[in-house]
């Protein structure tokens, strides 16, 4: 599971595990803005608390989310942050 927040331009993200809620150590996870790929696309690797963060002072609209471990992957499409 993907649980994410903003503080005022610092974006948190959080990897866990969806049935035991412990977090993912070595996470990827992708933000890809789907308008342009040179606007706040990132890849991002979570911390041993399954923490990864990054600033922006940009909106982004159109941007999707994928977060990779191991052999599973999961999309989140059509996101925004702001």
């Amino acid at each position: 599971a993907l649980i994410e927040s903003n503080q005022g331009g610092k974006y948190i993200y959080q990897v866990v595990n969806r049935n035991t809620g412990k977090p993912i150590k070595n996470a990827t996870i992708n933000i890809y803005n789907l308008k342009s790929k040179y606007v706040d696309s990132r890849n991002l690797k979570t911390n041993r608390d399954g923490f990864a963060t990054f600033k922006s002072k940009k909106a982004s609209y159109y941007v999707e989310i994928s977060v990779s471990y191991k052999y599973e992957i999961v999309t989140f499409g059509n996101r925004a942050f702001n």
